[in-house]
Parts: structure tokens; sequence; C-alpha cells
């Protein structure tokens, strides 16, 4: 599996007014070349959103900007995809994975066996 590494969504704090539609574009193009490279599965993770945030930070509006790259994902792709919300932040991860396709999540929820 390959982890397609989106930039940085507004609300983080290292957002530097990049587009969405720019954002999704990326994340496509990675997305392809992993495909196009022989891998058959992928995570979709937030990484451009440095410094993480700890989990009660994270806006609502991460979840919703990775569930659309998902869902675009998946659509273009149909490949099998997990999310990662950095820095581990299985609420939004699941969110996540339920609105856009993901078929699991990799992040810990502490005391929780899935």
């Amino acid at each position: 599996m390959g982890v397609v590494h989106c930039e940085a969504f507004p609300g983080s704090p290292n957002y530097q007014g990049k587009s969405i539609n720019k954002i999704i574009d990326i994340a496509m193009s990675d997305a392809q070349a992993y495909l196009e490279g022989g891998l058959h599965g992928l995570i979709i993770e937030n990484h451009g959103d440095i410094p993480f945030s700890k989990p009660e930070h994270i806006g609502h509006e991460t979840a919703a900007f990775m569930s659309v790259i998902t869902d675009r994902i998946k659509q273009e792709f149909g490949c099998p995809l997990g999310i990662n919300v950095l820095a581990n932040a299985a609420i939004p991860a699941f969110a996540t994975a339920l609105a856009g396709g993901g078929r699991c999540c990799i992040n810990i929820f502490p005391a929780v066996t899935v």
C-alpha cells in the first residue's frame, strides 16, 4: 500500500492558501502514480497538516476535505483505501472512512479492539 500524503488543508496550522481543487489534483496524481507503479491499495493521510494538532483540536473541515479526496480516489481508481488522520485522530478517521468509502482506519483508539 502507498500513502497519499495530502497537502495542508484549510484550517490546519501549515495551510498556505492552496485551493482545495489543487490539493485534490495533487492527491489524485499521487494516487495514480502509486497504482501505475504496481501498488494495489492506498492510505489517505493529512500529512501536510503539520504541526499535527491533538485529536480533539482537529476541525471538522479536515474530515470533510479528506472524505472528498477519498471518494474521488475511490471513484476514479476503485482500489482499497485506508484512512489515517494525524495525529492519531481516530474519530475523524472513522468519519472520513464512512463518508469517503475507506475500508479501514490506521489510527490508535485507546482501549478499543475492533
